[in-house]
């Protein structure tokens, strides 16, 4: 059986923002969400399976009563727990809340932009900026690791450098993502381009060449990449090892649900732990064909030809298929830019391309 190692729980969907970007359209909570004590059986079971790390995230998990119940139980089986907040509820109770869960790996508050102008709009309520960058601070004095995470989009390219210029000395990572717009108050008109995603790349190859990971621990997500014959040091991993939804890691929607990646919408949903336990879901290979029984035959285009194509399996599915309606064949990749002749010019010297 393959190993379990990385788990994303979405507590709930319930939400005191409004993202624009948000891929689940959080604000309301599911229909019927786990209780408690059903998280706590979840949690068991993912101990069960060898699970070695556990993110939780919502919505805004820290608007479940039961939250920090909930979130203890993971470290108190053994699990290294991530935690992921838009850090509106941060404040020196909950800090001492956190301090007390064991396993607290790292903490990510949600940063959209270097201004509230920009964040604010982004997150849908005034004020949110500000909340932000207090929990950022209050998290990394109280020795946590904390990170910023910033989903990028053409409504916030040009804050890029601006959020750089906020976060470098301040012993904060940052995580950079492109937006794949699939929620209902997502705008097409939007969403980057190829063009653009490439300079992303470039700015957090470029950041961590001028800064060093001392004073700007910055990377980009799993829908950077892959392969680039230019670039260097923009992604979290050092080599793009293809998509690991359910070969390594899955996602649990807040009414038990499950999804190879959270990330993916709900039509992707391949199981209910309310109707059959986590150990089934996970053997059956037959739920994970896109991983488990990958084949060329399911690319298409440029990626069905790339040299790469065996383990980049055509990169992260997520982006593509949110904003083109498939997955056979991803167009924001450094190497195929490259190879196609179309890498766009240094943001940093001539700005962010249309």
């Amino acid at each position: 059986m393959l190993s379990l190692v990385f788990v994303n729980i979405e507590l709930t969907l319930k939400c005191n923002l409004h993202c624009l970007h948000c891929g689940s359209t959080a604000g309301k909570s599911r229909l019927q969400e786990l209780t408690s004590d059903e998280w706590i059986s979840v949690i068991q079971q993912l101990a069960a399976l060898g699970c070695r790390e556990v993110c939780v995230l919502g919505g805004e998990p820290l608007l479940v009563p039961d939250w920090l119940k909930i979130i203890q139980a993971i470290g108190n089986l053994g699990m290294d727990v991530v935690m992921i907040t838009n850090g509106w509820h941060i404040d020196s109770e909950k800090v001492k809340q956190l301090k007390s869960i064991p396993r607290l790996d790292r903490i990510g508050v949600s940063l959209d932009g270097a201004t509230a102008k920009i964040h604010d709009y982004i997150r849908g309520r005034k004020g949110s900026f500000q909340r932000a960058l207090d929990a950022l601070w209050m998290l990394r004095d109280a020795d946590f690791e904390v990170g910023a995470i910033t989903s990028v989009s053409r409504l916030n390219l040009s804050e890029l450098i601006k959020i750089r210029d906020l976060l470098v000395g301040q012993d904060i990572t940052w995580q950079l993502q492109t937006v794949a717009g699939h929620g209902h108050r997502w705008s097409k008109e939007w969403n980057i381009t190829p063009e653009q995603h490439y300079q992303i790349a470039e700015f957090i190859s470029k950041s961590r060449g001028t800064y060093g990971v001392g004073a700007l621990p910055i990377a980009g997500s799993h829908c950077f990449g892959y392969f680039s014959e230019r670039l260097k040091n923009y992604t979290e991993l050092s080599v793009w090892p293809g998509c690991a939804a359910g070969l390594a890691t899955l996602g649990i929607c807040s009414s038990g649900e499950v999804k190879p990646c959270l990330s993916q919408p709900d039509s992707r949903i391949i199981g209910h732990l309310r109707k059959e336990p986590l150990k089934t879901i996970w053997q059956d290979n037959a739920r994970f064909r896109r991983t488990r029984y990958f084949h060329m035959g399911m690319l298409g285009g440029f990626c069905h030809i790339c040299p790469h194509a065996g383990k980049c399996r055509g990169g992260c599915p997520n982006l593509p298929t949110a904003l083109l309606g498939s997955d056979k064949d991803n167009p924001f990749c450094c190497y195929r830019l490259e190879k196609e002749g179309r890498v766009p010019p240094d943001p940093l010297e001539k700005g962010w391309v249309e």
